[in-house]
């Protein structure tokens, strides 16, 4: 049987900001649960900025190849990853995954539906359908609570699953709920 794949990206997380890495952090869930029980990949390359970070997670290639290396691609620029480029959750499909989702940030082209992830995938991601997402709350509990209720609905299922989840937190600015 195929085993289900979460894939989690933490925005601008330095390599050091998580527990097991350093003693003065404290992330226990991350180190003993996520670290612990799952796969950790420690030798990479990665740019030190979200888009180009997530640019480069999702097709496996250098982010300065499509013009993804110094900046952000915020909702309002005229500029997305380019259309033939691969994305990581073409692969699973391929594979058999039918029930994949791509949660939480996106910032990889938003003005012009070829760049969303639905004109790519065919599955969820930070907007519900093409329509930005207007959730109430803090957006890393949102992004959470939309991550497990996918897992959720999939658990019991014989058929794996694909989930990519993509965290703003801990990105500037830095906010957090009170609690």
């Amino acid at each position: 049987m195929k085993p289900n794949i979460i894939v989690i990206l933490a925005d601008d997380l330095g390599w050091n900001a998580v527990g097991y890495r350093n003693d003065e952090v404290t992330t226990p869930n991350i180190d003993q649960r996520i670290v612990g029980e799952g796969v950790e990949f420690d030798h990479f390359y990665s740019c030190p900025m979200c888009s180009p970070a997530r640019a480069g997670l999702m097709t496996g290639r250098y982010p300065i190849r499509f013009g993804c290396a110094r900046s952000v691609i915020p909702p309002w620029r005229m500029q997305g990853v380019p259309t033939d480029e691969v994305f990581m959750p073409e692969v699973p499909a391929r594979a058999g995954y039918e029930e994949r989702a791509l949660i939480g940030k996106w910032h990889l082209g938003h003005n012009k539906r070829k760049w969303l992830p639905l004109e790519r995938e065919g599955e969820l991601d930070w907007h519900r359908g093409y329509e930005t997402c207007q959730g109430q709350g803090y957006s890393t509990d949102l992004i959470a609570d939309e991550t497990v209720a996918f897992i959720r609905r999939h658990a019991d299922s014989d058929a794996p699953f694909y989930c990519y989840t993509a965290f703003n937190a801990p990105h500037c600015p830095f906010q957090a709920p009170q609690h």
